[in-house]
């Protein structure tokens, strides 16, 4: 009867320990987690709430193990879970920022990032790590999208006079709020790859000339095939009509400015793409006109 009784207890002992929390300090990248939407732990005698200025001006960091609104508002910008931790998910979002933006890739934001994050929107506060404003969640678009409403394509309009609005001098980023703002359907994909055909179908869309928004040149092509556009020589094509080059592992596509196909406007360069117009050579390039 004792012996039973032990056996009990040591049953009950056991399933306390199992019901007990376990610290991951790996966070909930590990294989055992198991959560809805990603969250990150962190230990609270070492946090660190920095805010956005002291990393803009270079007095401080945000990096792993802060806390506070200021990470909620970089992981807003990064599209994480916005739990105003910065584990191991957000050091991670923040890495992928980096690597797109040709920044170092250390997952701590500082002044360079910082720079180049507030390319895509700032918050309407006064960004000393206080919650001024409502978050707006895990959102598939950049935050200037928010309360922006883009005017309806207008049907017939000129698509390369569109499109000249956006080529300044000095050249506008293709990440650029300008861009965001004035320019209906645009997302600033980001991307080697993503800009360009952003930039066009936003163009063509807003010109009434295509019905849907493409962010990646191979399905752009597939999808101007389908709705009837079809290949033309160099010399026959046109301002308004499309130049695309996905072979020998070149990826873009811009609108076709001038007669002949001698110059494009689109997201062009290396990097960081700007909107340029300028004559362009691939091997594999192809023209595509309407009807």
């Amino acid at each position: 009867m004792a012996q039973h009784t032990m056996e009990h207890k040591h049953d009950e002992q056991n399933r306390a320990r199992a019901n007990t929390p376990k610290h991951d300090t790996q966070g909930p990248d590990s294989q055992t987690a198991h959560h809805h939407k990603p969250t990150e732990h962190h230990d609270k005698h070492s946090a660190d709430e920095s805010s956005l200025e002291q990393a803009r001006n270079g007095t401080a960091v945000i990096r792993r193990s802060s806390v506070g609104a200021a990470v909620k508002q970089i992981q807003e910008w990064v599209q994480v879970a916005t739990d105003g931790v910065f584990g191991p998910i957000t050091e991670g979002a923040v890495k992928e920022f980096q690597r797109r933006h040709g920044l170092e890739v250390d997952g701590v934001v500082g002044r360079h990032t910082m720079h180049a994050l507030d390319q895509i929107g700032r918050p309407n506060d006064d960004d000393d790590g206080r919650d001024h404003h409502e978050l707006r969640g895990k959102s598939d678009k950049p935050p200037p999208h928010k309360g922006h409403k883009h005017p309806k394509p207008v049907s017939g309009s000129d698509p390369v006079a569109i499109a000249r609005k956006f080529v300044k001098s000095p050249p506008l980023a293709a990440n650029s709020p300008y861009l965001l703002k004035h320019l209906p359907h645009y997302e600033a994909a980001g991307g080697p790859t993503n800009d360009c055909a952003d930039f066009v179908s936003s163009v063509l869309m807003t010109a009434g000339k295509i019905s849907f928004h493409e962010n990646l040149v191979v399905n752009m092509r597939d999808k101007l095939h389908h709705h009837g556009w079809h290949n033309v020589k160099k010399h026959q094509a046109q301002p308004g009509d499309v130049w695309l080059c996905a072979s020998g592992g070149i990826e873009h596509v811009a609108l076709v400015s001038k007669g002949g196909g001698a110059e494009v406007i689109g997201a062009n360069g290396s990097g960081t793409e700007h909107i340029t117009e300028e004559p362009i050579h691939y091997e594999g390039e192809i023209w595509l006109k309407k009807g």
